[in-house]
């Protein structure tokens, strides 16, 4: 009987993708209806996975059209002659002219991502969600969010409650050490705005009233002052437990005594209450020497403590919760604001967030009538094939069950019966973060969970065709083990299900952990990783594999940075999408403040950052002290403080002279091959050339962009690549190396929830931040983080399945040293598995399994062109390499050298200038110097050079169609002429001289008379046209 709704649950490498495109082959040629192509959806996650299916089901159409299929056929095709059971004539001619017809209705061609498909059904159902149809999707929300918060602020004076909620507010934070700028917080807040497992919350707020907060910010002000008496009570309690005691108490190191002094003063830390609790635990709050005198006295006497102690404790622990709730009322109250600003925005803008789409069609579409739905599509499709479904959110799951139940619920002829293909693996969820619910896989999969009133299929796919036999044992064996270290059985069932992945016939693999040196200290590790990994690289390429070959798997952007840096500096050539964001270094966030400085040199946040820099070469005695007077001192004596008093000298400097001053004085780059310095100047000679900005511009500039500026990485295709672990997602590497494994469990800051305030009010949740210490504040704040944590153990194992399974032939992890064995990071998880294994030892620092490989020299590829670093437009990093194009540099450079020149002795000013600028190479320095002497020169045009003229270079006109026309030289003669001179680098064209025709019509609508107009045309000599 053939099954309507089919499960895979499909592990690393057992080939998800081609049971996909297998699945969908069969349903297009088994049909008789030649258009049912039409009726397949196939979703998926990524536009590359989308296009990835599509073409390998073009490839096999195209294959199985061939008569040579009958003599060499593929897997694929004998799997599909084996399901369809047709002749290899039948499948060859049904493949012809299916792929033809598909070729012509490539639209109707439904693969695509979840994204995708619910734009299609917001575009169809625009006029009922009341959207203009020419909607624009946004999918970057930074900067409406921005501009969401702005606008509290820019209508502060015309609302007293808001203004009075936002000065109290920065009150608040000033009181309690913290930055009174109120944006930064409201700017956090907002992000719930777009997180779908917080809509529900964030609605409940958008119906609370003002009056509603204010009642709940005075009930939790009058259960603080409640807790402080209790508290204050409490204290001269346990004081006088101590003082009145007839013994003589001696406490381990006065810690106790201490603690409570602590307390009192509101100086306490949290870590200061974790050690108490294993002084009591270990029972060693009083000294050895004193417990023997009245030993159980003195027991009966520490009990007692320790009793009022957890009271204490608890306390501490419902007040700082309280006060949380407290700090947190106004960016809630404010989140309703700032959510009503976004919406106007977006209707004003005609824009639509990407993450409201989930909403929206669930409120205000997933109930019509299926048909309906299916009529305004435009289509009504049959079979729902849904690849990686361990990432499908809750919102996107429900919405698609109305269109699924449809069409596998609903009677219809047998031949025609619906369907339903999920494939996916709970052990790749990675992404919780953007909403993904991979529960909802893992009860399908549990047979806890049945939407559909259809019997469930679930099969597996038990052969790992990706790696050799000794990668798919090693971590067939670590994930057995780790699946024990979980604290829910949930969890666990999930990893025992696919940690005895069956092998292939690809014998051999090699697989090792090499620890660091226990002794070293955080910066010798991170020196340590980056050297090991660099030998690890070096000793592949010595065995035949090429760069492409390896991929560099890292945890975040600044791992990816730091290793793509280390790389780049040893002359291996890098591949990264993410690792080389200019933002990461911290060379450029110097340069930046001292551009920040020179702009405006009492600018604290630069001042911060250059102390930071330079104060451990000074090594002021009191560091303290030394910050908060350099903060705050004259320009000069903060330079002089430093020992950098010779940076003064750029205030004089024009800006790109000034930054190429500080990279020389400060000893930056003194090889002239740092990349981030030389995209830098890159970015600032642009900024500076084409867009005439200044240091004020350049950085409200900057502000804007920083963080998508990347630098190009290696043009080469034999480079090694660097990304990211959620980046490596679907991909597979002959070599995979996994340096610093240390991507920990539970993040102790960064987290917020939805709490309720009080247990007897559920129903007024706020957004608060949220750690291990809050646990205790009541039992749903237990029940919550205990389901965090659990879901933290999951996502953190998923990641190191991820990174592991992507290697083909060869698995290589740099390991910072684990001092434990635990569930809580990749290192302690190995250790607690080779521990495990009885393969542990304290002072072994390298483990491994298998041989490594030895390829076949003939076989490695030498035709892709070694590159150093990245490719740049204006600066050369060898002498040999040549620039991205240097007609446009020198057309660029030119085109600035000749704006500056208004009269023939400016020229040597001019040229000093570019002669100090380290941004332009020399070669071009000597164009732009000979070409333009002779322009000044030429003797059509010297004339034009002379102070008796009114001179305007590059002036801006606007014209009556709102334009702007900007002749590079406008020369003002008397009676109202002018000559037009214009500077072409490129070639004669047609269009140049209708160009300047422009320019005459427009000068002359404006009431003068043009005397002459002269295109001049530089390439290696000046040619001068008069038009």
């Amino acid at each position: 009987m053939i099954s309507k709704f089919d499960i895979i649950n499909a592990s690393a490498g057992s080939g998800k993708t081609f049971a996909l495109t297998l699945k969908i082959l069969v349903k297009m040629l088994k049909s008789e209806d030649e258009n049912y192509f039409k009726r397949i959806l196939a979703l998926t996650f990524t536009n590359r996975a989308a296009e990835e299916m599509k073409n390998r089901i073009l490839n096999a159409l195209k294959d199985f059209s061939d008569i040579q299929i009958k003599e060499s056929p593929t897997e694929m095709f004998k799997q599909l002659k084996k399901e369809l059971n047709f002749s290899s004539d039948k499948i060859i001619k049904l493949a012809k002219d299916r792929l033809n017809l598909l070729l012509h209705n490539y639209s109707f061609f439904q693969i695509e991502t979840l994204d995708s498909f619910n734009h299609h059904i917001i575009r169809s159902f625009y006029n009922e969600l009341n959207l203009d149809p020419d909607f624009q999707v946004i999918i970057d929300t930074e900067d409406i969010l921005d501009q969401s918060v702005l606008r509290i602020f820019e209508n502060i004076e015309n609302d007293e409650e808001i203004s009075s909620l936002i000065k109290d507010f920065s009150i608040k934070k000033i009181s309690e050490g913290k930055s009174w700028d109120v944006e930064f917080d409201l700017k956090e807040f907002a992000q719930s705005i777009l997180k779908e497992n917080e809509i529900n919350d964030v609605e409940k707020i958008e119906k609370s009233s003002l009056k509603e907060f204010k009642t709940l910010k005075l009930n939790i002000e009058l259960k603080l002052k409640d807790l402080s008496n209790t508290q204050k009570n409490l204290l001269l309690k346990i004081q006088k437990k101590i003082s009145n005691n007839e013994m003589e108490i001696v406490f381990s190191r006065n810690s106790f005594p201490k603690f409570i002094t602590a307390v009192k003063n509101n100086s306490f830390t949290w870590s200061s209450i974790k050690s108490i609790s294993t002084l009591f635990k270990k029972n060693t709050l009083i000294t050895k020497s004193c417990l023997k005198d009245h030993p159980d006295k003195l027991n009966v006497f520490v009990q007692e403590l320790f009793e009022l102690f957890l009271e204490l404790k608890g306390l501490l622990i419902k007040i700082k919760v309280l006060n949380s709730f407290l700090y947190s009322l106004t960016p809630s109250i404010l989140l309703k604001l700032i959510k009503s600003n976004s919406e106007d925005i977006q209707k004003e803008n005609n824009e639509l967030f990407l993450s409201k789409f989930n909403k929206l069609i669930y409120k205000e579409i997933a109930n019509q009538p299926t048909p309906y739905i299916y009529e305004k599509l435009g289509v009504k499709f049959n079979d729902y094939l849904i690849d990686e479904f361990q990432d499908t959110s809750d919102l996107q799951w429900k919405n698609l069950i109305p269109l699924i139940s449809h069409a596998i619920e609903s009677f219809q002829e047998k031949k025609n019966q619906g369907s339903l293909f999920l494939v996916g693996d709970p052990k790749q969820s990675v992404y919780r973060w953007r909403g993904a619910d991979p529960n909802i896989f893992v009860s399908l999969l549990l047979n806890e969970n049945n939407p559909f009133n259809v019997k469930k299929n679930i099969t597996s796919l038990p052969v790992n065709y990706r790696s050799r036999n000794e990668i798919i044992n090693f971590n067939n064996s670590l994930f057995k083990h780790a699946s024990g270290l979980f604290r829910s059985n949930y969890h666990k069932e999930i990893f025992l299900q696919g940690a005895d992945q069956k092998q292939n016939n690809f014998p051999g693999g090699h697989v090792s952990i090499s620890f660091i040196n226990k002794e070293f200290k955080r910066e010798q590790q991170l020196e340590a990783v980056l050297k090991k990994t660099l030998s690890q690289i070096e000793n592949c390429i010595s065995r035949g594999f090429d760069r492409s070959e390896i991929a560099v798997l890292v945890r975040d952007n600044k791992q990816s940075f730091q290793i793509s840096s280390w790389l780049i500096e040893n002359n291996i050539s890098v591949l990264s999408q993410d690792s080389l964001s200019i933002n990461n270094s911290e060379k450029i966030e110097l340069l930046l403040s001292l551009i920040k400085l020179k702009v405006n040199n009492e600018n604290q946040e630069a001042r911060a950052i250059i102390i930071d820099n330079f104060a451990p070469f000074v090594d002021p005695k009191d560091q303290f002290l030394f910050y908060k007077e350099n903060l705050n001192n004259d320009f000069k004596s903060f330079l002089r403080n430093l020992n950098v008093y010779s940076l003064y000298k750029a205030l004089e400097m024009s800006f790109l002279e000034s930054v190429d001053f500080f990279i020389k004085e400060l000893k930056m780059d003194l090889n002239n091959t740092d990349p981030y310095i030389l995209f830098f100047r890159e970015i600032i000679f642009e900024q500076v050339s084409k867009k005439k900005n200044n240091e004020k511009e350049f950085l409200s500039f900057w502000k804007k962009t920083n963080t998508k500026i990347k630098i190009p990485s290696s043009s080469s295709k034999n480079a090694i690549n660097v990304l990211t672990i959620h980046k490596a997602k679907g991909l597979e590497f002959p070599v995979v190396i996994y340096p610093f494994v240390n991507s920990v469990t539970h993040r102790s800051f960064g987290k917020r929830n939805w709490l309720p305030v009080f247990e007897e009010n559920l129903s007024k949740n706020i957004l608060i931040p949220f750690n291990e210490n809050f646990r205790e504040y009541s039992d749903s704040f237990k029940t919550e983080y205990d389901k965090i944590s659990s879901n933290e153990e999951l996502d953190n194992l998923n990641l190191l399945y991820v990174t592991l399974t992507r290697a083909v032939d060869e698995l290589h992890l740099i390991s910072e040293y684990p001092k434990l064995k635990s569930i809580n990071s990749h290192k302690e998880i190995m250790r607690s598995f080779l521990e495990d294994l009885t393969a542990w030892k304290e002072d072994l620092k390298k483990y491994s399994w298998g041989e490594a490989i030895i390829k076949d020299k003939t076989e490695k590829s030498d035709s892709a062109p070694f590159f150093n670093g990245f490719k740049t437009k204006y600066v050369q990093l060898k002498p040999d390499t040549k620039f991205l194009n240097e007609k446009i540099i020198f057309g660029n450079v030119f085109h600035e050298f000749m704006s500056k020149i208004e009269f023939e002795s400016d020229y040597n000013k001019e040229k000093n200038e570019l002669k100090l600028s380290r941004s332009v190479d020399k070669s071009i320095k000597k164009r732009v110097f000979k070409l333009s002497k002779k322009i000044i020169e030429h003797p059509d045009l010297k004339e034009y050079f002379s102070k008796n003229n009114s001179v305007f270079c590059e002036q801006e006109i606007f014209i009556e169609s709102k334009k702007i026309i900007k002749p590079d030289r406008l020369v003002f003669l008397e009676l109202n002429r002018v000559v037009i001179i214009d500077y072409k680098t490129g070639e004669k064209i047609k269009k140049d001289q209708q160009q300047i025709l422009k320019y005459q019509k427009t000068l002359d609508k404006m009431g003068y008379k043009v005397e002459a107009s002269f295109l001049v045309y530089i390439e290696n000599s000046v040619c001068v046209v008069k038009v």
